[in-house]
C-alpha cells in the first residue's frame, strides 16, 4: 500500500492539483495539507478500527478528508467545485489502484476454466479489496458478479457526517472499466452510496452482446 501511495497515489494527485489549481492556490492547499496531516486525526471522534477492513478503509479516506476540509474551509472552494476536484483524484487514483489488483485472462482462456476455478478466481478478486463485504452471485448472462452489502467508505463518510464523499469512491470502478482497454465492462444499476440496498456488481467481456 505504501509503495502505491508513493509510485501511483501521490504522483497522480499533484496531477490532479496542478491541473485543477492555480499556482498560488496549489501551494497554498499543499501547504495547508501538510499542516492538518500533521496537526489531526480526521477519525478521532469514531475511536479505534475494530477491523482490518475499516483500518485499510481509513487509510484511504484520510488523505480525501484532510483534502476536503483545505479546499473548503483553507481556500474556500464552494461545495460543487470541491467534489469536482476531489471526484477526479478519487476516480484516477482508486482506477490505478484497480489496475494494480486486478488482471483479468484472456477470455478464450476464461472460457476454458471449469466453474468452480472461475468462482475461486472471482473469489480472490474480492479478497484483494476490503473495503466492503461482498458475497457472489450466480449471474446468468454475466461473465460474473458479487453483490456488496457493506461498505466502509459509506459507513464512515456516514458517522463523520460527510455522506457526500461517499459516492466519489464508486467513480474509480466506472472510470477503470469504462477505458477503452479494460478487458470486461461494469454493469451496477444501484450503490449503497446512492441509497440503494446493495451494489450490484455484474462484469461482461468487452465484445459481449
Amino acid at each position: 500500500m505504501i509503495w502505491f501511495e508513493l509510485t501511483r497515489g501521490l504522483p497522480i494527485a499533484l496531477r490532479v492539483l496542478r491541473e485543477e489549481l492555480g499556482g498560488a492556490e496549489r501551494r497554498r492547499a499543499l501547504l495547508c495539507f501538510a499542516r492538518r496531516s500533521a496537526g489531526g486525526n480526521p477519525f478521532a471522534a469514531l475511536g479505534r478500527s475494530t477491523t482490518p477492513g475499516e483500518t485499510f478503509t481509513r487509510r484511504q479516506l484520510k488523505p480525501v478528508l484532510i483534502l476536503h476540509d483545505v479546499l473548503r474551509e483553507d481556500l474556500g472552494l464552494p461545495l460543487p467545485r470541491t467534489l469536482a476536484i476531489l471526484g477526479r483524484l478519487v476516480a484516477e487514483s482508486g482506477a490505478a489502484f484497480i489496475a494494480s489488483n486486478l488482471s483479468m485472462p484472456p477470455r478464450a482462456e476464461w472460457e476454458k476454466l471449469p466453474a468452480a476455478e472461475q468462482r475461486g478466481f472471482a473469489q480472490r478478486v474480492l479478497d484483494r479489496f476490503l473495503n466492503a463485504r461482498a458475497e457472489l452471485v450466480e449471474t446468468p448472462g454475466a461473465t460474473f458478479g458479487f453483490d456488496v452489502r457493506a461498505c466502509h467508505f459509506v459507513d464512515l463518510t456516514r458517522r463523520l457526517g460527510r455522506t457526500e464523499l461517499a459516492a466519489l469512491f464508486c467513480q474509480a470502478d466506472s472510470v477503470f472499466f469504462g477505458r477503452p482497454e479494460s478487458p470486461v465492462r461494469l454493469e451496477r444499476a444501484t450503490t449503497l452510496a446512492a441509497g440503494g440496498e446493495s451494489c450490484p456488481f455484474r462484469f461482461k467481456w468487452t465484445d459481449e452482446k
